[in-house]
This record gives structure tokens, C-alpha cells and sequence, in this order.
């Protein structure tokens, strides 16, 4: 049995500069997945430039305590599950991705997807 090692770079979708440095890594066969910060400032931009790369393994970064605007109270359970319901579509709604006409990664109470078959999901990544 071959050894494989996943490299996973984070923030993707967090600037323009950190996309390319991991489009450029991936592209030069170091990463192999990343995890997608649906509340950075460029993450329609990191979601167009990885469409040239369905290899790149792409899961939510989970992201509790941005630079955005967002205010909920992080130490109640309610108010951290409809956070995560939030990010975790509007994840499945930047990937665009249905099964049954249902978006993937919403289908139980947590899921998870990715672009390529052979590829880890990487998800819950990030925090305070």
C-alpha cells in the first residue's frame, strides 16, 4: 500500500494573494486541498479560480471569529449551529453542487462534499 500525504492550505477565499499562493502550490503539486472561508473578501474569486481545478479538494473552513461584520454569541450552542447552518450553505451554494436537488454537504445534520472522488474532505478547520 502506497503512503499518500494530503497538504491542506487554509483561507482560501480570505484575500487575493493567499488564492493564488494556493492555487500556485496546488498547481506545482504541494496542495492538495483547502478549505473555503465563505466569509473572506474574495471568496467568489477563490470559487472561479478553482473551477480550472477540479483536483484541488475544496471543504468548509468553519469560521467563527472573522474579520467581517458578523456578531452572534459564540458560546451559545443555538446561536453556533445556525452559524454553521449559514456558512455551511452558502458553501454549498458557492460550489453549486446538487444531488437530488438538494445541495450536497446538506443532505444530514453535518455533511461534507468535494469536487474530486479520490480526494479528503476538509472541514470544521479554523476558529478563534
Amino acid at each position: 500500500m502506497g503512503k499518500y500525504l494530503i497538504v491542506n492550505a487554509d483561507d482560501f477565499g480570505a484575500s487575493t494573494g493567499i488564492n493564488r499562493g494556493i492555487l500556485d502550490c496546488h498547481i506545482r503539486g504541494i496542495v492538495t486541498s483547502t478549505s473555503l472561508m465563505v466569509t473572506g473578501r474574495a471568496v467568489h474569486e477563490a470559487v472561479a479560480m478553482s473551477r480550472d481545478h477540479p483536483a484541488l479538494a475544496i471543504g468548509l473552513h468553519f469560521d467563527v471569529c472573522g474579520e467581517d461584520e458578523r456578531d452572534f454569541d459564540t458560546l451559545g450552542m443555538a446561536a453556533v449551529h445556525e452559524e454553521f447552518r449559514r456558512q455551511l450553505d452558502a458553501f454549498a451554494d458557492a460550489i453549486e453542487t446538487l444531488y437530488g436537488g438538494r445541495h450536497a454537504g446538506t443532505l444530514g445534520d453535518i455533511g461534507t462534499f468535494s469536487f474530486y472522488v479520490t480526494k479528503n474532505v476538509v472541514t470544521g478547520e479554523g476558529g478563534c
